[in-house]
């Protein structure tokens, strides 16, 4: 097979090195529709029964950072980068991308990075590549915001919920979205979910960041904003002394 140097070129001539399966060819059976006939859709996967079906009955969320197929470039391991249209599937992990004929891949090869842009440009690194306190979190994919003396990340988790209505043979499925933010510093991991935790992740800076945050309220703004507000103050807080 001919090796192809992805540095910065398309997706398209990498389909049988990046992907291990097409996932165009999965039929989602929407029980909601009535099409119940999973034996019709086994396909052979390595010799093995494989389920190309799945029964869903999504009625809220999203697995998905964003719904829409998004321009970006993601760096594989060894550095080289490869760019397209994609998807990132937060649920799974899993980057989906498109080829010329719109046939739909999961990208198998080990990913470091992925850049999404949209109407702005959002930067994800997997968790290998940070500080060991994470790499027990349920999250494969961290959102970096921020990076100086003091590093900004946001993770944000998807949760599957099922129930199943009264009188109902099938489950509802319901994707829930969990975000939670990570200060690095000093090769430490400060998680939290509310701004009202940080003053006691920082015990030493507690007074200074409890005044910050009384002071610096603004209204209106987003939760991003405000998180990132924070991290501009602790890194001119933490900066080391000449």
């Amino acid at each position: 097979m001919k090796s192809y140097n992805c540095r910065e070129t398309n997706f398209y001539p990498l389909v049988f090195i990046l992907c291990t399966k097409r996932v165009c060819a999965n039929k989602t059976v929407d029980v909601g529709r009535g099409d119940e006939n999973a034996m019709a859709h086994f396909q052979s996967v390595s010799g093995e029964p494989f389920v190309g079906a799945k029964f869903v009955r999504l009625v809220e969320g999203t697995p998905y950072f964003k719904d829409e197929w998004l321009n970006g470039i993601i760096i594989l391991q060894n550095g080289n980068r490869c760019k397209g249209r994609m998807k990132l599937n937060l649920f799974t992990g899993d980057l989906l991308y498109k080829d010329v004929n719109e046939n739909i891949f999961v990208a198998a090869m080990p990913i470091t990075q992925i850049i999404l842009t949209d109407t702005a440009s959002y930067r994800f690194s997997h968790v290998s590549l940070l500080p060991p306190q994470v790499k027990k979190a349920e999250a494969l994919w961290y959102q970096k915001l921020y990076a100086d003396t003091i590093t900004l990340y946001k993770s944000i988790q998807k949760k599957l919920l099922e129930t199943r209505p009264y009188n109902s043979a099938t489950y509802e499925q319901t994707i829930r979205t969990e975000t939670v933010y990570v200060f690095f510093y000093k090769n430490r991991a400060f998680q939290f979910k509310k701004l009202k935790e940080v003053p006691l992740l920082f015990i030493d800076k507690k007074n200074e960041i409890e005044t910050f945050l009384k002071t610096n309220n603004i209204d209106g703004a987003s939760m991003d904003d405000k998180v990132l507000n924070l991290a501009a103050f602790l890194n001119s807080l933490l900066q080391p002394t000449q």
